[in-house]
């Protein structure tokens, strides 16, 4: 697929304009040459940021992120958003990365609600420093944006 019909198919998705909580953990990461000690850290590892959604944004996907992609060196494939799921593949080589990583993708998702649980594989890294990387990613409407806040608000926890 190309970056143009990706972005086609995220045109498709909808959400209520408001502030939002995007909630990512990482759930499980390996890799043949990964020492127990880095696999502990990296695992568990959970981010939270709060971004108030305007109503102009709610009615398309970000249009940057496709315009940033279009120039990675990455191919996509099987992307689709329909009947409350989301799904699709990403492969990105070159660009200063020494081997390439593919990301896959595969979630529900509503006007309120998604849940996505994402994949990265990286291959062909030097030294046999390839990882598998398992996250789940919640992002939830949690209320009207507030008229004083910044656009985004971010915070992290482990």
């Amino acid at each position: 697929m190309t970056a143009a019909e990706v972005a086609a198919e995220l045109r498709q998705l909808r959400v209520e304009p408001g502030l939002w909580e995007v909630t990512s953990l990482v759930v499980d990461a390996r890799g043949e040459n990964m020492p127990r000690e880095a696999q502990a850290r990296i695992k568990g590892h959970r981010r939270t940021i709060r971004n108030c959604v305007t109503p102009a944004q709610a009615t398309r996907p970000d249009a940057n992120f496709m315009q940033i992609q279009q120039r990675s060196g990455c191919a996509y494939r099987g992307f689709s958003i329909e009947g409350g799921r989301m799904r699709g593949e990403m492969r990105c080589a070159g660009g200063g990365l020494p081997g390439a990583v593919t990301t896959s993708m595969d979630g529900r998702y509503g006007a309120g609600r998604y849940v996505i649980a994402m994949r990265m594989v990286s291959t062909g890294m030097p030294e046999a420093a390839n990882m598998i990387i398992d996250t789940r990613t919640v992002g939830r409407r949690i209320g009207n944006c507030p008229s004083a806040a910044p656009p985004a608000l971010e915070g992290e926890a482990s």
